[in-house]
Formats: C-alpha cells, sequence, structure tokens
C-alpha cells in the first residue's frame, strides 16, 4: 500500500492527467437511457479506461508480476496465478476505495473555497 503523502501525489497527477475519464465514466453512469442494462454492458468502455488507468498508477507492480505469472502459466494461468490476480484485484479494489475518498475531500475542500 502507498503511504498517504505518497498516495495523494499519484491521485492528483492520475486526476490531472486521466480525470476526463473518471468524468466520463460518471456521466454514463448517470445516464437514464437504459437502466435496466447493468452499467457494466452500458459503460464497459469508460469503465475500462477509468480501471486501467487506475491500475497502472497505483498497481503496476501487481499488475506486472500478475502478467508475468499468466504469460509463464500459459493455459494453467487460471490456476496457476490465483495469487497474483487476486493480489492485483484487492490492490484494486483499495486503491479505488482510496480514490473516491480522495476525491470526496477534494470536492468538499473546493466547496469550501
Amino acid at each position: 500500500l502507498m503511504e498517504y503523502k505518497e498516495f495523494t501525489k499519484a491521485a492528483e497527477k492520475l486526476m490531472q492527467e486521466k480525470g476526463h475519464q473518471l468524468a466520463a465514466l460518471e456521466k454514463c453512469v448517470n445516464k437514464t437511457d437504459d437502466v435496466n442494462m447493468p452499467v457494466t454492458l452500458r459503460c464497459g468502455d469508460e469503465m475500462n479506461a477509468w480501471n486501467t488507468s487506475m491500475i497502472f498508477t497505483f498497481c503496476k507492480v501487481r499488475y506486472d508480476a500478475a502478467v508475468k505469472c499468466q504469460k509463464d502459466a500459459g493455459e494453467n494461468w487460471a490456476s496457476g496465478c490465483r495469487r497474483e490476480t487476486t493480489h492485483m484485484l484487492a490492490c484494486g479494489d483499495d486503491a479505488a476505495n482510496r480514490l473516491y475518498r480522495y476525491n470526496l475531500q477534494r470536492k468538499s475542500d473546493a466547496s469550501k473555497s
């Protein structure tokens, strides 16, 4: 896990460079054109873009380890790389939660100014 200062610096850079991806995802999620279709289907491209940027920012080491394992394992990648894949996904979940709180704090601070 990144320390607070390191995380904040990375989050600031991510939001400056890729914040438009998060905005596109939020816009897609909030569309009411087809509320019966799962968000993962109707906003898949936006989710993939944002999640990829987030993983590459906060979980690159874990991502690289999972990809290397999967390449080395060949057809047995699913069972052979469960630990590496799980660690990468857990890192992504943690990053998403921390980034959510970071953005809430950022919005709160902006509204006070």
